[in-house]
Formats: structure tokens, C-alpha cells, sequence
């Protein structure tokens, strides 16, 4: 979420505080693992929120408080025009959700193809997800060129072979070990020159 969209956290910061709002009493951590379990595809969003005793109809109210991060529509045409590489988003998401929000900013316009985590069944890190990538993408893993803002993706891409690049576009409070393995970014201009260089 720290990359395309400007919430580094959307659980914690836009998904608890609206079922709050909605008069929902259900716990943090039961969110949490009822939102994890729809984004492997356990379940579809509307029985998400009927299990959390939120209205289904105030989904799209929601969605829409996700915004792009700033910068990103202008480096992923410059990504298309420019390097002429494809795009793939690897996300950690409910289904529906993904499907959704990639219509509202017109995501597709850039992205070639979607792995998400609700239709796989599989969230990062764990390796399986990657393998999916690089199989279905017919790419080597250090062909790759992988960006995420959480430590942890990067190393399970790293051990995997993949070429990595830490966002913290966002400032993801997460912390950073730098081990030399992967680079960090600041903005989409410093991302955008990891890509020439590739």
C-alpha cells in the first residue's frame, strides 16, 4: 500500500477507523485477522463486512478514502513511455478491493497484469507468491525489479533472486536494516533512475 496508494498501513489507518465510525465494537486485532484471511481469499469483501458488522453498501465509501501517492501517475508513464518495461502490481489485497480501486485511479492504463494475494491465495512474503510472479511473468527472478515499502517482502524477494528497491516514498515507519542487499528510495524521481540504470 506504501507505494501505490499514500497509506503505508490501510488496516491501521483507514480500515479500523471506519468500522469504528460505522458503531462496529469488534476488536483491532480481530480485524486484522479477519482482513488478512479475505485477502487470501478466504472469504469475499461482503462477508468481510458483515463479519465485522459493517453495512456491505458502505464498501465504496471506504475505497474511496484510499488516494494515489503523490507523483505516482506521472512515473508510471514515464515507466510505460520511456523505459518501455512492463508493470506488474504484487499486493497484498482483498479481491474485490483491488479490483475496484485499480478502476477508480485507471491503474490498468499502466499495470500489464495484477498478482494479488485474495485471488492467489497467498500473501507476501512468502516465497510462493513470488514464484507465481516470475513463472506467470515468464521473466528470471534477476530480470526483476522489485519495489516495496516493507523490509520484510524485500528480503523474501531477495533470498528469491529478485532485485530490490525499499520505497519510502510514504515514510513507512517500518524499520530498515541496510545489509546492502537492497537500495532505498525517497521519491518516484530516485525509483525512476533505478530504472534507467536496470
Amino acid at each position: 500500500m506504501g507505494v501505490i496508494y499514500q497509506r503505508c498501513d490501510d488496516v491501521e489507518e483507514l480500515l479500523v477507523p471506519f468500522i469504528r465510525e460505522q458503531g462496529s465494537s469488534i476488536d483491532r486485532k480481530a480485524i486484522e485477522d479477519l482482513y488478512t484471511r479475505a485477502s487470501l481469499g478466504e472469504f469475499s469483501s461482503e462477508e468481510f463486512w458483515a463479519r465485522v458488522g459493517v453495512d456491505y453498501n458502505l464498501e465504496d465509501e471506504y475505497l474511496d478514502r484510499h488516494q494515489l501517492s503523490v507523483g505516482l501517475s506521472d512515473f508510471l508513464s514515464l515507466i510505460k513511455n520511456q523505459v518501455k518495461a512492463p508493470i506488474y502490481c504484487l499486493s497484498n489485497d482483498v479481491s474485490e478491493w483491488s479490483i475496484k480501486l485499480r478502476k477508480k485511479f485507471q491503474l490498468d492504463r499502466y499495470i500489464e497484469r495484477w498478482f494479488i494475494s485474495g485471488d492467489l491465495k497467498i500473501r507476501k512474503p512468502s516465497s510462493g507468491i513470488y514464484d507465481v510472479l516470475t513463472r506467470e511473468a515468464n521473466v528470471k527472478p534477476t530480470q526483476m525489479l522489485f519495489v516495496d515499502d516493507r523490509e520484510k517482502n524485500i528480503a523474501a524477494a531477495n533470498e528469491f533472486g529478485i532485485q530490490t528497491v525499499l520505497c519510502k516514498i510514504n515514510n513507512s515507519t517500518e524499520g530498515y536494516n541496510d545489509e546492502g542487499e537492497s537500495s532505498v528510495i525517497y521519491s518516484f524521481n530516485e525509483l525512476l533512475d533505478h530504472f534507467n540504470k536496470f
